[in-house]
């Protein structure tokens, strides 16, 4: 009988053993399983620091290289604004109105009668017709007659120009239902910067 009892005594030990140790494997299993899950997410706390310091050091790069890259884009735009005043000034330091000589040909008593006027240099011709003044006006009038002549040689003009200072130029006047019969002056180039003027008096151009 003791023995029996004995043997069942030591039968419930082992199983309570057994039980004992399947929950601490348990328990370890569950601890393993958790320390896992702890790392993985760690592991993924330590990707997303990453990536966010990357994101921050690229926006900070970023954020460098842009006042350059601006910089450069406003060196360039100067530059071209420079290089547009530049040769906006060397076109104005060339006057156009020096590219042609200017004759100014005032003409005075002006009647009811058309009068042509005409001027002639180095071989070139040119007129105008200056119409009378109508009835309704009984005093006479004054009127400025500008022509305007290639300074330089151009395929028109080989061997002519260029108009220098000193080369005598011809105006007229004469009613134009009598050209042949002109009053005219003779006179030469005094400036080649300055629009030559000359006088003519209608009461003067012969019948």
């Amino acid at each position: 009988m003791n023995k029996l009892t004995a043997v069942i005594t030591l039968g419930m030990i082992a199983i309570a053993i057994l039980g004992t140790a399947t929950m601490i494997e348990t328990k370890s299993v569950q601890a393993d399983s958790k320390q896992a899950d702890s790392k993985q997410a760690d592991s993924k706390q330590a990707i997303l620091s990453t990536q966010k310091v990357k994101s921050t050091q690229i926006s900070q790069a970023l954020m460098i290289v842009d006042p350059f890259i601006t910089a450069a884009n406003q060196n360039t735009n100067t530059q071209t604004l420079q290089t547009t005043q530049a040769q906006s000034s060397q076109t104005q330091t060339s006057n156009p109105l020096l590219d042609e000589e200017e004759f100014d040909i005032t003409v005075t008593n002006i009647k009811n009668s058309d009068i042509k006027v005409s001027i002639t240099i180095d071989g070139l011709k040119n007129s105008t017709i200056i119409p009378g003044n109508p009835p309704n006006i009984t005093l006479p009038t004054t009127k400025v007659v500008v022509f305007k002549f290639d300074r330089h040689e151009n395929a028109g003009t080989t061997g002519v120009l260029p108009i220098k200072l000193g080369d005598e130029y011809t105006p007229c006047i004469a009613f134009s239902n009598n050209e042949d019969k002109a009053s005219c002056l003779r006179a030469s180039i005094d400036s080649i910067t300055q629009p030559q003027k000359k006088a003519l008096d209608a009461n003067y151009i012969p019948f």
